[in-house]
């Protein structure tokens, strides 16, 4: 292509050359043999370093404690630190004589970059009575995101024994040849489904 200029003298202009088709990648997942060995480790981990002090029995199911949760952030290194929360309302209560408080947490892996976030909620509405109402509803909405955030980056996704707790304190899982007397956990609707006692 020629542009003529003033003085009839013409002035090359090249075009861009074309774009080659976008070539589709597909994302390929880890070594499988890696994977699987890692995923080995995680479940040696649960039966060989966490104790029945850092689970409990839901349902028939071992459930990991905050103490767990510590103890998985140690064994893989990786860091916590809440980036948002709040108070509702910011003062008092709600007209049912309530309040919440909303609590998000990122955990870090720094050699590797990878985070997560973990959002979760704690009414006061989900017990009769705290010991330290104002302290304990944050402290357990507190937990919960950091027990979420870090079961999605290492844990697979599992829930937290803080997020499946109902009113009645769960007992610590019953020794050989005693019936556990946990009662059945519910969940109540909220925020998120992140409920129940700390």
């Amino acid at each position: 292509m020629t542009v003529p200029t003033a003085k009839g003298v013409h002035t090359g202009v090249t075009e861009p050359p074309p774009q080659p088709p976008a070539i589709i990648e597909i994302v390929e997942p880890l070594d499988m043999e890696k994977l699987a060995s890692a995923f080995r480790k995680f479940e040696d981990f649960k039966t060989k370093v966490l104790t029945d002090v850092d689970a409990i029995n839901i349902q028939g199911h071992r459930v990991v404690k905050r103490s767990g949760w510590s103890k998985w952030r140690l064994a893989c290194n990786v860091s916590d630190r809440i980036v948002e929360q709040e108070r509702t309302p910011r003062t008092g209560r709600d007209a049912d004589g309530h309040f919440s408080w909303r609590v998000i947490t990122e955990v870090s892996h720094h050699p590797t970059g990878r985070s997560s976030m973990g959002v979760a909620i704690c009414s006061s509405a989900e017990r009769k009575s705290w010991t330290h109402e104002e302290h304990d509803v944050y402290a357990t909405a507190a937990t919960r995101s950091k027990n979420r955030a870090t079961s999605d980056l290492i844990g697979g996704g599992e829930l937290s024994a803080e997020e499946l707790e109902t009113e009645a304190e769960p007992q610590p899982q019953a020794s050989p040849g005693k019936a556990s007397t946990t009662r059945p956990a519910t969940r109540q609707s909220s925020w998120t489904d992140t409920t129940g006692s700390k």
